[in-house]
């Protein structure tokens, strides 16, 4: 019988994991093996929800980074990575999304804070980073031409 893995990041509080975990737990149309991926401090709270054996530990002190990518993930495949975010678009998750890709897997979905889903695709992820990016570079930008603007304005006074 075919068992069906899903990895959920834990990019957000426990309180929301916990309302994500009883949303996959109503869903389930296939038996299902469900992984976490946390940071060391969390993994004593992360075992209550699913078993020690299924908790993944992201072994490195920072944010999630797709250049950093634990060595056990390499090896591993998921039919699901379930991507909770703490607010309704997603924005300011870029860093998860891009991590998520180094990661082997038929299937990414965005589960936000009413735990409504949206399936993210490889396009979408690359499209908010570099929309994030253009943002960054436009505030720079306008933030230079105005700051000299006042310079010249006070200069002149």
């Amino acid at each position: 019988m075919y068992v069906k893995t899903v990895l959920i990041i834990k990019s957000v509080g426990f309180q929301q994991l916990d309302r994500v975990v009883q949303k996959i737990n109503q869903n389930i149309e296939l038996p299902q093996k469900v992984f976490i991926l946390t940071h060391e401090h969390g993994k004593d709270i992360a075992s209550k929800y699913f078993g020690a054996q299924q908790v993944l530990i992201y072994t490195y002190k920072r944010n999630f980074n797709c250049l950093f990518l634990p060595p056990l993930l390499k090896q591993m495949t998921f039919d699901e990575i379930i991507l909770p975010v703490t607010n309704l678009s997603g924005k300011g998750f870029t860093n998860v999304f891009l991590f998520s890709l180094r990661i082997r897997s038929i299937y990414r979905r965005i589960l936000n804070i009413n735990l409504d889903e949206s399936p993210i695709t490889k396009k979408h992820i690359f499209g908010l980073f570099f929309s994030q990016i253009l943002y960054s570079v436009i505030s720079v930008v306008l933030t230079a031409i105005f700051g000299v603007l006042l310079f010249i304005v006070w200069l002149l006074l």
